[in-house]
């Protein structure tokens, strides 16, 4: 039971630990939002020092108590930090106003203000389907189309192929402010992930945008859930697939000769 007491009272420390980094983290003029993200995710005592405590334990230096307590405590932080971490962007959207004011003024490069200029058209996620949808748009309306992904390599590689894109999370309460006002009328969310969508749609409409907002589902059941929170639009992947490969079939069937006499020379 003493060990239980011990190991207790040393998984506590790690609200002490996690707190110490999102004051580091925000000293070093990281944003209040990764600060969090980042301490929850070391919210836990690392495996290396049940290695270091069984090196210990085989050398004599510690006991065979203290292994167990440690053992004890490692699980218990990782237990505690699983649901913490799954629950990270709730916990930030609640408690951002408390967590903000622990922000310096400096801002690094890539936390500056937004300035999406006179772009009407926004699609988020620029992977496959984002870049397909991106061409098109712009193709159709030119330069009021601007793309947005959150990975600086994609942001680098889509820039020097000459498309108009910037770095950004529309999952980041935190981008709608640094957007300020804008232009935007018709948002396309291509994010790989349904929550990572869902979770979007809810940041878009927190800050009451009143135009139309577009998504992509690949599964029936995440069409409702879309709608049900705010999209206006939904078009699934897997379903309109097949649609859209016999178009394509029919159209190159038309190029060479219709459809209609090869059956009719059978």
């Amino acid at each position: 039971m003493q060990s239980f007491g011990i190991a207790g009272l040393l998984s506590v420390g790690v609200i002490f630990k996690t707190v110490l980094f999102f004051l580091l983290l925000t000293r070093f003029n990281l944003r209040a939002r990764t600060s969090m993200l980042a301490s929850l995710s070391l919210a836990t005592y690392s495996e290396f020092g049940l290695l270091v405590a069984s090196t210990g334990y085989k050398n004599n230096w510690i006991n065979s108590e203290w292994l167990i307590i440690l053992a004890i405590v490692l699980s218990i932080t990782l237990i505690a930090a699983s649901p913490l971490n799954s629950l990270a962007h709730r916990i930030y959207s609640r408690f951002s106003r408390r967590l903000k004011p622990f922000e310096t003024k400096t801002r690094l490069p890539g936390d500056q203000i937004i300035d999406p200029g006179d772009a009407e058209v926004a699609i988020f996620g620029m992977g496959r389907v984002g870049t397909g949808a991106y061409d098109d748009m712009h193709q159709r309306y030119g330069k009021v189309v601007i793309g947005i992904d959150f990975d600086e390599q994609s942001v680098t590689k889509h820039r020097k192929a000459g498309r108009n894109v910037i770095l950004g999370d529309p999952t980041d309460p935190d981008f709608w402010e640094r957007t300020g006002p804008n232009k935007v009328k018709t948002v396309l969310l291509t994010l790989p992930e349904h929550q990572a969508n869902m979770l979007a749609i809810k940041q878009i409409t927190s800050v009451k945008f009143r135009g139309s907002l577009a998504a992509t589902a690949k599964f029936d059941d995440q069409i409702e859930e879309l709608k049900a929170s705010g999209a206006d639009i939904v078009y699934n992947l897997y379903g309109e697939a097949g649609y859209g490969f016999a178009k394509h079939v029919c159209q190159s069937l038309n190029a060479d000769c219709s459809l209609q006499s090869r059956t009719g020379n059978n």
